[in-house]
């Protein structure tokens, strides 16, 4: 069993991250002085600033994407299949892996999670598969749908 757990009450992420647009911080109530630039510490001033600091982190785009989804797909799977054989069928594209499958649109995917609103689901998920079964087609959940199994380890 593992479980992931945040002790603390607030979070990071990326300067570049779609909700911490200039256009959009006011959908969560932040202003961008509220933000820190965490290679630096620097607190950022105003928009224009939070613009250029946007622009200093899109070198590599498509790159850092590929390796963002590696970071949460294909690592753990590669973690964890030396003790969960069934781990070595995860993660990865291929003949003969499971087929979970995200489809979403780079330039729009989101949370609307807040502290307060906690079960808001993301946005611009398009499709999302579990052993090649839809549990969201065009962005709408599947309630119905469980094709999802278990991974355990041997005992």
């Amino acid at each position: 069993m593992t479980t992931e757990a945040y002790p603390y009450g607030a979070g990071m992420t990326g300067i570049g991250a779609a909700f911490l647009a200039p256009d959009r911080l006011s959908e969560r109530g932040l202003v961008p002085p509220d933000l820190t630039y965490a290679p630096t510490g620097e607190r950022v001033a105003d928009a224009a600033r939070l613009r250029e600091l946007r622009l200093l982190t899109r070198d590599g785009g498509p790159l850092q994407l590929a390796e963002a989804l590696a970071k949460c797909s294909l690592g753990p799977a590669r973690l964890l299949e030396g003790h969960v054989p069934a781990m070595r069928r995860k993660g990865r594209v291929a003949a003969g892996a499971d087929a979970d499958l995200v489809v979403f649109d780079p330039a729009t995917i989101t949370d609307q999670a807040t502290y307060a609103a906690s079960t808001r689901t993301t946005t611009g998920i398009r499709h999302v598969l579990v052993n090649g079964a839809f549990v969201v087609r065009d962005a709408q959940l599947a309630p119905d749908a469980l094709p999802g199994r278990p991974v355990r380890a041997p005992h």
